[in-house]
């Protein structure tokens, strides 16, 4: 998560292990109740787009794997295929078997779990201040702001995606 202000300066950038908000989202501790049965997971929707991040975008292009962030979007409609056809001008585009795009995203069939802490964190959340309810519940230590290091001086020298994907294959 970056945030850059007027002179192309970065006023705040951080990620997945040191923001708290991000943290409490990917711990499913403050995503909507309803997402814990959501009545969407499935392949076929009735809506125009399905939009999400495309985190092994090494399948399907050496090319768009910047480590900057690819999105994934599924057409379900005409509609949606103009829109992508009169955007593609100004987007980078790769068209890929619709199957082997939902292969193995698990997040497109499957509602996430609750936390277990999730009642306590609200509770707490409504006598605390945020900030201090986050950090209870969502410290940032030591190990984390070393692993954030770790990631940033790897993606530097241009190892980050290698060793990402060893550890994955593992």
């Amino acid at each position: 998560m970056s945030i850059i202000g007027c002179n192309d300066s970065i006023e705040y950038h951080e990620g997945i292990d040191t923001d708290i908000m991000m943290r409490a989202f990917f711990a499913n501790m403050s995503v909507r109740p309803s997402c814990y049965q959501c009545a969407f997971k499935k392949r076929y929707r009735n809506t125009d787009f399905t939009i999400w991040d495309c985190f092994d975008v090494d399948k399907f292009s050496k090319e768009l794997d910047n480590d900057k962030g690819v999105t994934r979007i599924l057409a379900h409609s005409d509609l949606a295929n103009i829109i992508l056809k009169e955007s593609s001008s100004q987007l980078k585009v790769l068209e890929i078997n619709s199957n082997k795009a939902v292969e193995g995203v698990k997040e497109m069939f499957h509602s996430v779990s609750m936390n277990p802490k999730r009642e306590a964190f609200f509770v707490d959340l409504n006598l605390l201040d945020a900030e201090v309810c986050f950090h209870k519940y969502f410290p940032v230590t030591l190990r984390h702001r070393l692993e954030k290091q770790a990631r940033l001086w790897t993606a530097r020298l241009g190892l980050y995606k290698y060793i990402k994907k060893n550890i994955q294959s593992d």
